[in-house]
């Protein structure tokens, strides 16, 4: 008799244990469709109605770590920099070999003017010998590096960035800002060419167009700067980038 009650008890143990972990996949499942839904609104630049549906995943897994790292860009979007370097952290406490998280904990840090903080993030993200996309915090160490007036460094990781992934989807960027740091480190021709490679790569990408046409008058070339200051009045009409663009063309 006893063995049956015993019997009866583990069967009940093991109904409850199936029904809790349905449960929990149920969670993970509705969990998974704010996610899906949040990343498209993330995306689309509708930062309000994509942290709603986080905040409702966030209800169902508060553990996920994809979770936490959609906030982050989803405060960031908002402007919310404190709630988005809390839940990046986050992220990265329940994931720590995460590598996005810390290249985005970088950018965030970069924004902030904290670069030292920023390189630390970036070489902690590069720390994980299984990510995938390395010229991320490569190129971005190089951009901390260039507002510190490191040119020469900056240059260094913008090579590594290249070295590590020639094929990047970035490299348009890449190249831009290597033609930037060659001319402030006073290297004019071949910021020129990283440039003119950057504009080859992506024809309208205005401050490529802005650089090269500063290039150009390091050398005197009023003409082809002049080409390349109309260009980015032309592409990017009310722009910051216009706007230096018509001071230049007004002085030439």
């Amino acid at each position: 008799m006893e063995k049956g009650w015993i019997r009866i008890g583990m069967v009940l143990a093991a109904a409850l244990l199936f029904a809790g972990c349905a449960t929990d996949y149920e969670k993970k499942q509705r969990a998974q469709l704010h996610i899906e839904m949040a990343s498209a609104q993330i995306q689309a630049g509708n930062y309000t109605t994509g942290l709603k549906e986080l905040l409702e995943a966030e209800k169902l897994t508060p553990e996920d770590p994809q979770i936490h790292y959609l906030l982050a860009n989803a405060y960031s979007g908002k402007g919310m920099n404190d709630g988005a370097v809390r839940e990046v952290k986050k992220a990265i406490e329940l994931k720590p070999d995460y590598s996005e998280a810390h290249n985005y904990l970088g950018i965030l840090y970069l924004n902030m003017g904290q670069y030292d903080r920023a390189i630390e993030s970036f070489n902690r993200a590069l720390a994980n010998p299984l990510y995938e996309t390395p010229s991320f915090p490569l190129y971005n160490m190089g951009r901390a590096y260039y507002q510190k007036g490191d040119y020469f460094i900056a240059l260094a990781k913008y090579d590594e960035a290249i070295t590590k992934e020639p094929n990047t989807i970035i490299l348009p960027l890449i190249e831009k800002d290597r033609g930037i740091a060659s001319l402030k480190a006073g290297y004019t021709n071949k910021a020129i060419t990283h440039l003119k490679k950057s504009i080859e790569l992506v024809p309208n990408l205005a401050e490529a167009h802005y650089w090269l046409g500063e290039a150009y008058l390091t050398l005197k070339n009023r003409r082809d700067a002049a080409s390349e200051f109309k260009t980015v009045i032309r592409l990017a009409p009310d722009s910051d980038l216009a706007r230096m663009a018509r001071q230049r063309l007004d002085r030439l």
